[in-house]
């Protein structure tokens, strides 16, 4: 689907996964859950957010595989994320070189994509790379085979690798992200989505619950007998598993969630103006407020959330706070884009892009020529056979 006709809903839907994506990183960077002085109130509610917020990544992914396997490979994507990327990442290295000397990460700054700076990005710009094969090999699948291949890597990957895999062979952080743009990829080419009366959104909370307090019950267990009991390692992986990606529970969380959003219809025009106004500037929070020289400063010299660890307010502050950042980090990338706005309006700056695009413009076409060569070369091997 083309930039310009992305639908509103689905914008909506990744503006909030990027919310998520805030909400989980302010928990996981002030190590709330790991604090000893959190209350039991407090670990339950927190331990409920972030299981709430932790399909973030999954959304973006099954996003990605609904979209993506009908649409043709395009450089300037890629080239747009990750020059941003280091931008953003070289730019913050400088500003807290200035205000906090000797900053001891340049080659993660400068090579923030071949380090795995920023894990998610790196492995989207991997996957961006792969997609026109995988698109290519489950359009020629049947509906049944590529049944069957969701299946087995829901087995591998939902079940078996977050719960009962100790050596972590079916852990793969790059195979979890297959196996979820391929569940995106088959919801669009085998599965109508139903408007009526699905209760998508309430299944999906049904789901969260549900592993909140299996959660709570395998915490509280695991707090009762000592480590060296067998039954401690297993109820301490299976507890864990529930907070990975790729679990079958939050995979179907997840899915129903996605399936709020893709049948929701934005009226509003001052709401969709306002979301589309947002939407690109999606990637930039991430970029921005996970940067390593950035994000320990931020939860843990700025925000402190530890500081309300044992108080009822909590989670009011975990909210307020990630308002706070994702707000913050909106405004820095809204002034980069006015600015670059106003730089590309340049004569020579706007030459030279439009020169940059065309030849991008050509290489994706030779990409996509390729394809249809090996398409057309395979029908024929294929009708040679049968012959």
């Amino acid at each position: 689907m083309k930039e310009k006709t992305r639908e509103v809903n689905i914008e909506l839907f990744r503006i909030i996964a990027m919310f998520m994506v805030v909400v989980t990183h302010s928990i996981q960077h002030s190590y709330l859950l790991e604090s000893t002085q959190i209350s039991n109130i407090n670990f339950i509610l927190v331990d409920f957010i972030k299981i709430l917020t932790g399909i973030c990544n999954a959304c973006f992914i099954i996003i990605s595989g609904y979209y993506m396997v009908n649409s043709k490979f395009k450089f300037q994507k890629i080239l747009s994320l990750w020059g941003r990327t280091i931008f953003y990442s070289v730019i913050l290295y400088v500003i807290y070189n200035i205000m906090i000397r000797n900053q001891p990460y340049i080659y993660e700054s400068f090579f923030p994509i071949t380090l795995g700076h920023y894990w998610f990005i790196t492995a989207y710009i991997a996957l961006y790379f792969i997609a026109p094969l995988l698109n290519y090999f489950v359009k020629k699948l049947t509906k049944n085979q590529f049944k069957y291949l969701i299946i087995v890597m829901t087995i591998l990957y939902g079940i078996i690798g977050p719960f009962f895999n100790p050596s972590y062979i079916f852990e793969g952080g790059f195979a979890n992200i297959v196996y979820i743009y391929l569940i995106g990829a088959y919801i669009r080419l085998h599965i109508t989505i139903k408007k009526e009366k699905q209760y998508y959104l309430l299944k999906y909370i049904i789901i969260i619950l549900a592993i909140t307090n299996l959660s709570i019950i395998l915490s509280m267990y695991c707090a009762k007998i000592d480590n060296s009991d067998p039954m401690f390692k297993i109820a301490y992986t299976f507890k864990d598993g529930l907070h990975k990606v790729s679990n079958i529970f939050l995979i179907l969380a997840t899915i129903n969630l996605f399936f709020k959003f893709k049948t929701t219809t934005i009226n509003s025009k001052i709401i969709s103006k306002l979301i589309t106004f947002v939407s690109p500037s999606v990637f930039s929070i991430y970029i921005i407020h996970e940067n390593i020289c950035n994000r320990n400063y931020i939860w843990n010299s700025i925000i402190k959330l530890t500081k309300y660890i044992s108080s009822n307010t909590l989670i009011v502050h975990i909210i307020v706070a990630s308002i706070y950042v994702f707000l913050i980090s909106l405004s820095i990338d809204l002034i980069r884009r006015g600015i670059y706005n106003l730089i590309k309006q340049i004569p020579y700056v706007k030459a030279l892009i439009n020169k940059l695009n065309n030849k991008i413009n050509v290489l994706n076409e030779k990409i996509q020529e390729k394809f249809q060569q090996n398409e057309v070369a395979i029908e024929k091997e294929q009708l040679v056979s049968k012959s």
